[in-house]
């Protein structure tokens, strides 16, 4: 499994960025210019054993520190990684994550920060009995 892209917005000093990876990849750039942060994000996506997990982002990790602005950090894998959570179940290919720090929009939650966690799969539900068939 490699990392093909990422697409990031409002994490840190980073805007927005989205970038294809090659196989062989170096980041390079003057000092200050947001190196670290965009391995932070693929670290806390993909690693999160190692230090402050997804789920640990905070207000200081948002783009200029802005309240208005959600975090989305999306990353595509190739090939995509085989999943299997029922024991008797066929697997599903994960192919891309994505985490999204936003804030709950209604509710007594309303306005609280909260990471949703999205992973696209490549599977057809029929298999799984899910839907009509003709």
């Amino acid at each position: 499994m490699r990392l093909k892209s990422l697409r990031m917005q409002n994490f840190r000093s980073l805007q927005a960025l989205e970038i294809e990876l090659p196989q062989v990849c170096a980041i390079v750039g003057p000092n200050n210019s947001g190196k670290s942060n965009i391995l932070e994000a693929i670290r806390r996506v993909l690693a999160p054993e190692y230090g402050p997990r997804a789920r640990d982002f905070t207000e200081g990790d948002v783009y200029l520190r802005d309240a208005e602005l959600d975090i989305e950090i999306e990353c595509t894998l190739d090939p995509p990684l085989d999943y299997k959570k029922l024991k008797n179940a066929d697997p599903v290919q994960i192919e891309r994550f994505k985490f999204v720090y936003d804030r709950y929009k209604i509710g007594p939650q309303a306005g609280n920060r909260k990471l949703d966690c999205y992973s696209a799969c490549n599977f057809d539900p029929l298999s799984l009995g899910i839907g009509v068939q003709n």
